[in-house]
């Protein structure tokens, strides 16, 4: 227990202090796997599966998911507009077979398809990548170190973290204003922080002036 709780504090404050930076190399490890599961699911959804189109499913989910690995570690901001683009298409796939239309493989394709492009043009249009990165992993990074606090005080069990992270902080949190205080207070310092340091590594700037931390974050996004 008192490992598992270490273990969220140091990650927490690795995740909310240095999320931006971590983010870009783990990205293109999602991109691979987000690249893979899009190439299949492709092949699947327009050829089903058989003897010929197995091995083409294959050949396309591992070269999408390269394509997509190189592509984001190169391009950070279009990697960003990449995945929310596959996101929303597999939200519209999901959607589809709430429907009732799993079992109609084209007009799962075109939702898939349509949904990726909704999301593609949605996140082209509003420009989101490094802030979007530094506000998420700052506010979950702060409840990864609120949850192990909590869970060496006994307030939040294991079995509560394994049903969600967030939910089980903020059920811990409801009622209790001074713990929201300090979980929104200490992710706007990340927040800053983060932005002080992407001003400092980008803009050669002293790191924590904050006009120009902001202004580099707007030119950058």
């Amino acid at each position: 227990m008192v490992f598992v709780a270490a273990a969220l504090v140091i990650i927490g404050v690795v995740v909310a202090l240095m999320g931006e930076r971590a983010f870009r190399f783990v990205l293109p490890i999602i991109g691979f796997v987000a690249g893979i599961l899009i190439g299949y699911s492709g092949v699947q959804a327009v050829f089903g599966i058989g003897i010929i189109s197995f091995p083409l499913a294959i050949i396309t989910a591992f070269l999408i998911g390269a394509i997509m690995a190189v592509l984001s570690y190169l391009y950070f901001d279009l990697a960003i507009i990449l995945l929310v683009a596959i996101i929303t298409g597999y939200g519209a796939m999901y959607l589809g077979i709430a429907l009732g239309l799993s079992n109609n493989p084209f007009w799962m394709g075109l939702l898939a398809f349509s949904g990726a492009i909704v999301g593609l043009v949605v996140a082209t249009i509003l420009p989101m990548a490094q802030s979007l990165v530094v506000v998420v992993s700052s506010f979950y990074g702060v409840a990864m170190v609120l949850a192990g606090v909590f869970l060496v005080g006994g307030s939040v069990t294991s079995e509560q973290l394994h049903q969600g992270l967030i939910p089980a902080v903020s059920e811990r949190i409801n009622g209790h204003i001074l713990w929201l205080m300090v979980w929104m207070g200490a992710s706007l310092a990340a927040c800053y922080f983060q932005i002080a340091a992407i001003n400092k590594r980008m803009m050669g700037g002293s790191g924590f002036s904050y006009e120009e931390a902001v202004r580099s974050v707007k030119v950058k996004s």
